[in-house]
């Protein structure tokens, strides 16, 4: 997968995205994460993905939903993005493969616009 940056002329791949640890992998350790699409978690249900299942994260929200990858089929040369919740009442949802490091929080009004993140 490549990966074109729409506010500045750089190109860069999944690989190094993940080798940088700017976006990270993750297991589901829940039953089931449930991806939306959008943040907000009334948004239409794109997929379910069961325990043990691999994620890709991009960053957080201050209200706790992180944005992952989705992919439609093996090398998804550009996969779409949804969301999910870090976790609940219940526990951590999601845990990161890479231990310790943190996850890239992308404040509400930040510099990607609504559109972009989309």
């Amino acid at each position: 997968m490549v990966w074109k940056n729409q506010h500045a002329p750089s190109i860069t791949r999944l690989h190094e995205l993940l080798r940088l640890k700017i976006w990270k992998p993750a297991v589901v350790e829940a039953e089931w994460v449930h991806i939306r699409e959008a943040e907000d978690e009334r948004s239409r249900r794109l997929v379910s993905m069961p325990l043990g299942s691999l994620v890709i994260t991009q960053w957080v929200s201050p209200s706790g939903s992180v944005r992952v990858l989705v992919p439609t089929e093996e090398d998804d040369p550009s996969p779409g993005l949804g969301w999910t919740d870090l976790g609940g009442a219940d526990g951590a949802a999601l845990t990161l493969l890479s231990e310790g490091t943190n996850f890239w929080v992308e404040p509400q009004g930040g510099h990607i616009s609504e559109e972009d993140q989309q």
